[in-house]
């Protein structure tokens, strides 16, 4: 079992997940993050305070306005915003 903070990858697609949880933040090392595919509505605003990641694949989930402004903070660190699957 890997400790949160040495996760750098982490994949969520179609699990017909409602939600992303604030405990994100535990993942301080995360680099990819695949959620696409859910029925996620809100991102977490602590998302946008993780460092590291590079990737975020987020197609197929019916995003509120606060969820793309989530997605707009992090635009400028990500290398690879998607909205297709990963």
């Amino acid at each position: 079992m890997f400790k949160s903070g040495e996760i750098k990858n982490l994949c969520y697609s179609s699990n017909e997940l409602t939600e992303l949880s604030e405990e994100i933040i535990n993942y301080s090392k995360l680099e990819e993050l695949y959620i696409d595919d859910n029925n996620i509505k809100d991102l977490p605003e602590n998302l946008a305070n993780l460092n590291n990641l590079k990737i975020l694949y987020v197609e197929g989930n019916p995003l509120n306005a606060h969820a793309l402004k989530v997605i707009d903070i992090l635009h400028p660190k990500i290398c690879d915003i998607k909205t297709k699957k990963g």
